[in-house]
């Protein structure tokens, strides 16, 4: 700050001085953003008091920088919407630099249309004064957003426009970077030999710059093609090469050690391949990288299958499914938070929109009352057009509302497609356990996959309901337990003839409640069916209740079968009941076991408002 106002204070009337605060601001940028902006702020003021506005814009566009830096994308924005006015009439180069920056701050929040709308301005601008240069970033830029949105058909001419501009010009390294970009849309479209070819020449236009991160990235995106396409030796090949650079970073290592440790199970040397992946892992295992680690744990459930270690693998799968979820919440935020800023725009434009007819209608207003004072004999004119201007903005109030309901049925159909999408993840999980059951000689093995399955089962028919229910905001209690009970009794192997009587009050609970109850209720009735009915000559019978008791829900699941010996309680160590155990803590209830001409398991808990609607 003492640098601040010594600067103001030596010339407020040299131009220099703005100059001078603004080389400043931008030196310090990434070490002190807050006092960078200041700076920027205090430069933009003395530049337009000296009527020097395209160093005031130029400030202003600082100052935005240093907003974006912190995450603050609207103060951002407006800033370099400020510098834009100025610029456009004065700086083409500065009005290029500016459309692609607010087009990128409306891409950071999630709002493609908009970041879209501002890079086709910029296009439009690059075009009509001739700056290839220019056009041709922003072509990478809208080829990106197709990228991001899955559009990979729509992204490869547009990199590709891009690519003619770069040959043009000559510039190696854009070159380079659009090759790169064209061999990773090919890589999506599934042509891997003319990604391949995309890559290969990339890289032969790095030149000096073949140690630069963009070549880095560039090598591995070309060695874990070539393994996709079972080119085993030139992959190791590549990989080696990456892990023997010195500059290469924590990422590219981690990813390279990944890849390295593909090829050496493809050829199997597994001892290897497990020291690659432990330490490929390490790099990244506390980081958010969620998909590398997905990648990193399906290579060790394979590696551990293969050396036998079954018990092992389960563990890897069960990690991997639960990174897995977590990714899928990530994309279902995003999709929501996506949602959110469209209808927030959309609302405050409609409600801009309100506010300017409504101050137009009081301009008329007052007019009319203008007129009506000094021409009386117009007032019926006046009245007439008043009325037509009235049934004309109800009208237009009507078709906003109109749209606003759209669009909040479309988010109702995006999240009943998010819930169809995630049952049919967990019936793939099913199903490939039911794979791994089938084929595991060990009978222990394959009932502990069995109940894995279940599992996946439960939770997959909660979001089954959810999909065909019209309520979204919970789970029906009656349809849920009842169709639940009579799926694990179908597919557990019900020798004795069990019969199965349910009493289940309806209830509507939230998803983060039930799935609970339903993994507690799949796990009494898999032991009911296979502990409780020693004696094959009797008929077994299974009694749910679910209902309220005062304040709290008692769910209840009896047998009358044989019984639990109470001095073998070492059940309690299984998984199962570590399970329920968990689950009733969570949900902070109690349960408890008793002997009553069979196995009786009584649960209590309380359901905070929140969670539980009435039915």
């Amino acid at each position: 700050m003492f640098f601040l106002l010594q600067t103001v204070q030596a010339s407020k009337d040299d131009i220099g001085t703005a100059t001078q605060i603004l080389q400043k601001s931008r030196e310090i940028l990434f070490d002190s953003t807050d006092y960078a902006k200041e700076l920027a702020l205090v430069a933009s003021e003395l530049a337009l008091a000296q009527e020097q506005y395209l160093l005031a814009a130029k400030c202003l566009q600082t100052a935005g920088e240093a907003h974006e830096l912190r995450g603050y994308l609207d103060q951002a924005r407006m800033l370099y919407s400020e510098a834009l006015e100025i610029s456009l009439a004065r700086s083409p180069d500065l009005s290029l630099e500016l459309y692609q920056q607010i087009g990128y701050a409306y891409q950071l929040e999630g709002n493609r249309g908009r970041a879209m709308e501002q890079y086709l301005h910029g296009l439009q601008l690059s075009r009509s004064t001739e700056r290839l240069n220019a056009q041709s970033k922003i072509l990478n830029s809208i080829g990106q957003l197709h990228v991001d949105q899955g559009a990979y058909e729509k992204a490869l001419p547009i990199y590709e426009k891009a690519l003619t501009i770069n040959k043009k010009l000559d510039l190696e390294i854009a070159i380079a970077d659009n090759l790169r970009n064209i061999g990773v849309v090919y890589r999506h479209l599934g042509d891997q030999d003319l990604s391949l070819k995309a890559f290969y020449e990339a890289l032969t236009h790095f030149g000096e710059h073949l140690v630069s991160p963009e070549a880095f990235e560039t090598k591995l995106l070309m060695a874990e093609t070539l393994f996709d396409v079972s080119r085993l030796a030139k992959a190791e090949l590549l990989a080696d090469e990456l892990l023997a650079g010195h500059d290469i970073t924590p990422s590219y290592r981690s990813r390279s050690l990944l890849l390295k440790a593909r090829c050496l199970l493809q050829t199997g040397r597994k001892r290897e391949a497990q020291d690659h992946l432990n330490e490929g892992f390490a790099l990244i295992e506390n980081t958010n990288r969620e998909t590398e680690k997905v990648a990193f744990l399906e290579a060790f459930e394979f590696l551990s299958r293969d050396l036998g270690q079954f018990e092992k693998a389960y563990g890897y799968n069960v990690r991997k499914q639960a990174v897995i979820d977590t990714i899928n919440q990530l994309q279902r935020l995003a999709i929501e938070k996506e949602m959110a800023t469209k209808f927030a725009v959309q609302e405050k434009e409609a409600n801009l929109l309100v506010a300017q007819e409504k101050s137009v209608r009081a301009k008329q207003e007052r007019n009319w009352l203008r007129l009506l004072l000094v021409v009386c004999a117009f007032s019926l004119i006046l009245a007439l057009r008043f009325l037509h201007f009235t049934k004309k903005s109800n009208l237009t109030l009507s078709e906003k509302n109109q749209l606003i309901r759209r669009n909040l049925r479309e988010k109702e159909h995006l999240l009943r497609e998010i819930h169809h999408r995630v049952k049919n993840n967990l019936q793939v999980v099913s199903s490939m356990l039911n794979m791994q059951a089938r084929t595991t000689d060990d009978h222990e093995s394959a009932q502990a996959i069995e109940k894995g399955r279940n599992r996946v089962k439960g939770m997959a028919l909660i979001h089954q309901n959810l999909y065909d229910s019209q309520n979204l905001s919970g789970i029906d209690t009656h349809q849920y337990i009842n169709r639940l009970c009579q799926s694990l009794l179908t597919s557990l192997d019900n020798q004795h003839k069990i019969s199965l009587k349910t009493e289940v009050e309806s209830m509507t609970m939230d998803i983060d409640t039930i799935i609970p109850i339903g993994l507690i209720l799949n796990e009494l009735i898999t032991n009911a069916v296979m502990y409780a009915f020693t004696d094959k000559s009797s008929k077994g019978e299974i009694t749910i209740s679910f209902n309220r008791k005062g304040e709290e829900v008692e769910l209840m699941v009896c047998d009358n079968g044989s019984g639990i010996d109470a001095n073998k309680l070492n059940f309690k160590k299984t998984m199962g009941f570590r399970l329920i155990d968990a689950f009733v803590k969570k949900m902070k209830g109690s349960f408890q076991i008793t002997n009553e001409e069979g196995t009786k398991v009584q649960l209590l808990f309380s359901t905070p408002h929140h969670n539980m609607l009435t039915a």
